[in-house]
């Protein structure tokens, strides 16, 4: 139990009782920080998984510093930031073995502050990186206070207001995760093809966006794009399609991953409910469907030869012609599912252009959408964005993405024992 002092100007005490012990059984009160721990709400502390403690805190000068308890005994101070304040106060998150520290560092006393992070890993830190520096004040951080490796992104919610004695809003940031998914890496070049035209295209580098944007519709579930990817965040099922275009010779082409716990999903010719799939199984299958009147029909179905459904591929979706309707599945640039469509049931239409997916944590990136010349001939999907906008959201995202449940629960965040401070 630490000690502090609600003034400043005071040293840092602590109390230390065993969980077997009785309740009152505290032990006498120890000076430990002669540098002071200046009020409780301005630290944050997490276990390291051995028996100490990880501490952020705001001594009595009005910095924030890092030490360690290893069980026995605390380490020495580390300067966290310099930028002294009142209202500085810290948010940490341990993910495996590392330490991610969110502050507020102060420009100008309560009017102006900004969202940083950093890392603490093997005794080091990392540079400060700055996550939100839109003004404003910003206090009150809160994060998980442990999370997996296996999620994209750690989530800081924080207040964020005009001034420091004015209301505002809950708003939210995401650091990389140390270890955790990387960036997907670059698409592998699309199937070869004579002819092409980019109808649209994302790539979802917005700055942690509540939604996809005006350039999409969502037409069932949760999206949000996560600073690097769009990401689903709902059960059972989320589907989201490009705005104002339409066609019936196209093809997507993008990547997913899964986690091997949800269907992903590209779909082409798609209305309010009928629409062609292509979708990644979470046994590994790639299968082409036919979504008609309220039933599926599978047209085609094979192992995708996906070792890893934890890492991103890349996609390709190509819908051609109308009797019969022609269509192809791509992994990685390879055709691994065709199927052909000439039933009375078949979508002859144009129709919308879209992804979908099963479970809540479920990411895309790369989005583009091609249309196929008259000639015929698969596009090479290779060309630029055509004239069409991210949605005029800049691209100043953070790497990988929201927090998600990494296709494990839809338990989202908890609130990791973060208390408000009394």
């Amino acid at each position: 139990m630490l000690l502090y002092s609600a003034q400043g100007g005071q040293p840092g005490y602590m109390r230390i009782r065993s969980d077997a012990d009785a309740l009152s059984a505290w032990s006498a009160r120890q000076l430990v920080f002669s540098e002071g721990i200046y009020h409780g709400a301005a630290l944050s502390a997490v276990g390291d998984g051995s028996g100490g403690v990880h501490l952020v805190y705001k001594d009595s000068a009005e910095e924030l510093r890092y030490r360690h308890y290893d069980g026995a005994s605390w380490g020495s101070p580390q300067l966290v930031e310099s930028a002294a304040d009142w209202a500085l106060q810290p948010a940490i998150t341990r993910v495996g073995m590392t330490l991610v520290i969110f502050w507020n560092r102060m420009i100008a006393p309560n009017t102006d502050y900004q969202l940083y992070y950093r890392t603490l890993s093997n005794g080091s830190l990392s540079a400060p990186q700055l996550l939100d520096g839109t003004g404003g004040f910003k206090g009150y951080p809160a994060a998980a206070e442990i999370l997996p490796s296996i999620v994209p992104a750690v989530a800081c919610v924080y207040g964020n207001t005009p001034d420091a004695s004015s209301a505002g809003v809950a708003s939210l940031v995401f650091a990389p995760t140390p270890g955790g998914i990387a960036s997907p890496p670059p698409p592998p070049p699309p199937p070869p093809s004579p002819s092409s035209g980019v109808l649209f295209s994302d790539d979802f580098n917005r700055s942690n966006s509540a939604d996809l944007g005006p350039n999409w519709n969502v037409l069932a579930g949760v999206w949000f794009d996560n600073g690097q990817a769009a990401q689903t965040d709902r059960h059972p099922l989320n589907r989201a399609t490009v705005a104002t275009i339409s066609c019936a010779d196209c093809r997507i082409d993008a990547q997913m991953v899964n986690f091997g716990g949800g269907e992903s999903m590209l779909e082409l010719r798609a209305g309010s409910s009928d629409r062609y799939a292509l979708a990644l199984r979470t046994d590994g299958v790639l299968e082409i469907r036919r979504y008609s009147g309220g039933g599926v029909t599978v047209l085609g179905s094979v192992a995708s030869g996906i070792a890893e459904l934890s890492s991103w591929n890349s996609f390709s979706f190509v819908v051609q012609g109308t009797a019969p309707v022609s269509l192809t599945g791509y992994v990685n640039g390879i055709p691994k599912v065709t199927a052909t469509d000439s039933s009375s049931a078949a979508l002859t239409a144009p129709g919308a252009a879209g992804m979908a997916a099963t479970l809540a944590g479920i990411l895309f990136d790369n989005f583009t959408l091609n249309g196929i010349s008259s000639g015929g001939g698969v596009p090479d999907g290779g060309a630029g964005d055509g004239g069409i906008s991210d949605g005029g959201i800049s691209d100043g995202g953070i790497s990988d993405g929201g927090i998600s449940d990494g296709g494990i629960s839809d338990g989202g965040i908890s609130d990791g024992g973060i208390s408000d401070g009394g």
